[in-house]
């Protein structure tokens, strides 16, 4: 064993990447993964080293193995339930994983099953109105609830390219949801001798921040809770786009930072005081450790006490491997135990960070940035390879991320960290003496009026360059890129920094323009319509319709001012959209035109297109004063019939029989024809039964290729005359998930298979997309197929 741990000295950095691809391979197998994989592979096998191919064959297998054995885990849990199945059962409540005010809680959760299994879900409850019920603080210690309620797979992203949370709690062994209607008892969680220790360690920990949790509604304390203790509240999720925005989310995250910001002060105190350097290194250990478990073992300060226990056993015992070594055996032991990290962006941003900054600690004869010049240097190359990571959740970069991190970075070590433990301190005496909340509270408010008068966030946000999900050749063009930045920098620094710059001159002037396929991507907003049409070389986009939420508030119809940052907007962003050359409303329906004035105030509209009945409705009327006086307004007036973008997008807007007394916003649908390398589409918008004809007649005698069908498949729509004369080859239904109308309406569903016309709806898909592309041709792809 020996011998084969002193062959694979200085090879474990190695053997971390191919574990990786092959990993990455398993789960997406794509090309260019086997490739880097068998480049790996034949890297080690030119070492000519048998102990390390075997050592190598055996951590693949291992991490196989155990990926394998989790997704059987998973499958068998996905079989303990149906869809929207009725349950009633106990569930055990940790304290440290649920948020809970008087009208809701909602967090993880333990699902007692048929045979005694505890199953982890996501749960929530609302405490209705006319059943309100007493509930204990649920944060404060270990609960058992009886339960009655209905269960519900977690699904993957209904939207292309967003955020993948089915993935996120894969990684956590959760498949299932749970709505809770009924709370028919609660009891204190008992323990037994196969979880005592267990038990009174949660409970240890929820009465140990208990007190900061009921104080998170105060924002700088929700802030003080995420920044040294890990614990989430709403409060601070109102203020955490404003912290991705400036580039200082990760100092949120618990990490090696943190881990060794206390090491290092811990030390210092201890050694002051007489302690023995021996004695320090016990108690600073030990300390970190019970701060781990504080802080419920977030990735980074994990990564940091398993690196730094390597490196100790490694000088203690003479081990034969380097500190990166170590590095790379966390890696490793960290995949195998669990293979689904490969796709936690902490995980992988967390070890990155700490290859880079080993890395260029090996170029410098410094082992810590101590110029402004080594400062600088660190933080781009931090960024410059975490960006093209992040482009996949956030989809933009903001170069002036980079003068913030500089400049908060020492403000955070010398002043924010000593004044949060300050702060800790007096929130624990507040305890004491209540009237210490009045101060906290003071403070508080006066953090708020300097964030507000000051609104860094709102400035930084002028530098964001939105690309995108990003595609692989992005993502390697953009490692490349740093990577040779990082070769010349020390040697010909010149050279450096005119590649960087011309690099990513390159992304921002010419990616944008090298998507190959024309699109139409009808988006999924749930029961509305939204549908997104680009085409090839170009950036211009154009949007129909843009979906929206009404909320009942004191008996008046409003919109949901942040629905469209749910789905609409993140969605149009993961497509690199960042202005519309045009948005069409078909009608004043707030399912057509709830998010308009959202999607308006976060990316520029050069064109609004709508109808004469839509400028005259009330809706219009409260949403109008606030677009940007650059838009243009094109109102079209009934019988016209426009073309725009060359002829590619047609709009037809009807005449409306007089009198109409039926509902006049969907009759004043506007009807819009889309051509794509010379096959039509044709959008019905909400059109009914009675407009249909005028329609047809319009249109006169020509056949499309794909149809949306009208008012998300309602029977008040979708003539048989219209689909006979129409004759589509595919057609596209946009409804929302269970919705309250039941649609599509069975009859529609019939006129569609009667005629063997194939379709696709939203509500059982998610998004879809119809591209053409030069090489591969027509291609229809839905989201929850892409995603799963």
């Amino acid at each position: 064993m020996i011998n084969v741990f002193q062959n694979s000295q200085y090879h474990w950095t190695l053997i971390a990447i191919v574990v990786s691809f092959f990993m990455l391979f398993i789960i997406q197998p794509i090309f260019p993964l086997i490739i880097l994989f068998a480049l790996g592979v034949y890297r080690i096998w030119v070492c000519r080293n048998r102990e390390l191919m075997a050592l190598v064959i055996g951590i693949l297998l291992l991490v196989f193995l155990n990926y394998r054995s989790l997704e059987n885990q998973w499958q068998s849990q996905i079989l303990m339930f149906e869809e929207g199945e009725q349950i009633k059962s106990e569930l055990v409540i940790n304290p440290n994983h649920i948020q809970q005010n008087e009208d809701i809680f909602y967090g993880e959760g333990g699902l007692f099953s048929e045979n005694e299994e505890i199953i982890p879900v996501i749960v929530n409850y609302w405490n209705k109105k006319d059943i309100q019920q007493d509930l204990p603080d649920l944060t404060a210690s270990s609960y058992v609830l009886a339960i009655k309620g209905k269960i519900k797979r977690i699904e993957a992203n209904r939207n292309f390219d967003l955020f993948d949370y089915q993935s996120y709690l894969k990684r956590k062994g959760i498949a299932w949801e749970l709505e809770i209607d009924q709370i028919e008892g609660v009891k204190v969680s008992q323990s037994n001798q196969s979880n005592f220790f267990l038990i009174q360690l949660i409970n240890l920990r929820a009465r140990l921040t208990h007190y900061f949790r009921r104080c998170a509604q105060i924002p700088l304390v929700s802030i003080h809770n995420k920044l040294l203790y890990n614990l989430n509240s709403t409060t601070y999720r109102d203020y955490k786009p404003a912290f991705m925005t400036l580039g200082i989310l990760h100092f949120f995250s618990i990490s090696g930072f943190h881990v060794n910001y206390i090491r290092n002060v811990l030390t210092y105190i201890l050694l002051r005081i007489g302690i023995s350097p021996s004695k320090s290194k016990v108690i600073v250990f030990t300390v970190l450790i019970l701060f781990a478990w504080l802080v419920d073992w977030p990735i980074g300060a994990l990564r940091s006490l398993l690196v730094n226990g390597f490196n100790f056993l490694r000088r203690r015992f003479h081990w034969p491997f380097s500190p990166l070594d170590c590095l790379s055996i966390v890696y490793i032991l960290l995949l195998v135990i669990n293979p689904y990290f490969i796709h936690s962006l902490a995980y992988i941003l967390s070890f990155l960070m700490s290859y880079l900054i080993y890395f260029y600690q090996g170029t410098n004869k410094t082992h810590f940035p101590i110029h402004w010049q080594q400062k600088m240097e660190v933080t781009l190359f931090c960024f410059l390879f975490s960006w093209p990571l992040l482009l996949s959740s956030s989809f933009e970069i903001n170069f002036l991320q980079v003068g913030i991190v500089l400049i908060f970075t020492p403000l955070f070590e010398a002043w924010i960290m000593p004044a949060m433990f300050g702060f800790s301190t007096l929130l624990l005496l507040s305890q004491l003496a209540p009237k210490l909340l009045q101060l906290i509270q003071w403070l508080s408010n006066i953090f708020e009026l300097v964030w507000e008068t000051f609104s860094i966030h709102k400035w930084v946000k002028s530098g964001v360059l939105v690309l995108g999900s990003g595609g692989f050749m992005l993502l390697v063009f953009l490692f490349v890129l740093g990577i040779v930045w990082f070769y010349f920098l020390k040697s010909k620094p010149n050279r450096a920094w005119k590649l960087l710059l011309l690099g990513y001159l390159l992304v921002i002037v010419i990616y944008p323009y090298l998507d190959l396929r024309d699109r139409i991507i009808i988006l999924d907003v749930g029961q509305g319509d939204a549908l997104l049409y680009k085409k090839a070389f170009s950036k211009k986009a154009w949007l129909i319709d843009t979906g929206g939420k009404v909320v009942n508030s004191q008996n008046t119809v409003q919109i949901d001012p942040e629905y469209a940052y749910k789905n609409l907007i993140p969605a149009l962003k993961a497509q690199g959209i960042t202005c519309l050359e045009g948005v069409i409303i078909t009608h004043p329906d707030i399912d057509h035109l709830g998010n308009l004035s959202a999607l308006e105030q976060e990316m520029p509209i050069k064109h609004l297109y709508y109808s004469v009945i839509t400028q005259k409705s009330e809706i219009w009327r409260k949403i109008n004063h606030k677009f940007s006086k650059n838009i243009h307004h094109h109102v079209i007036q009934p019988g016209k019939n426009i073309k725009i973008k060359e002829g590619d997008i047609e709009l037809l807007s009807l005449n409306m029989p007089e009198p109409y007394n039926e509902d006049k916003s969907n009759a004043s649908s506007l009807i819009s024809i889309l051509t794509i390398q010379n096959r039509k589409m044709v959008n019905m918008a909400d059109l009914p039964l009675e407009l249909e004809e005028a329609f047809l007649k319009t249109f006169d005698n020509r056949k499309i290729d794909f149809l949306k069908i009208g008012h998300h498949g309602s029977k008040t729509s979708t003539s048989d005359r219209l689909l006979d004369q129409l004759k589509p080859e595919l057609t596209f239904i946009s409804s929302g998930k269970n919705n309250r109308y039941q649609h599509p309406h069975p009859e529609t569903l019939y006129k569609l298979k009667k005629r063997g016309i194939t379709y696709l709806d939203t509500q059982e898909v998610g998004a879809i997309e119809i591209a053409h592309h030069p090489l591969y041709g027509w291609q229809v792809k839905t989201a929850l197929k892409a995603n799963e």
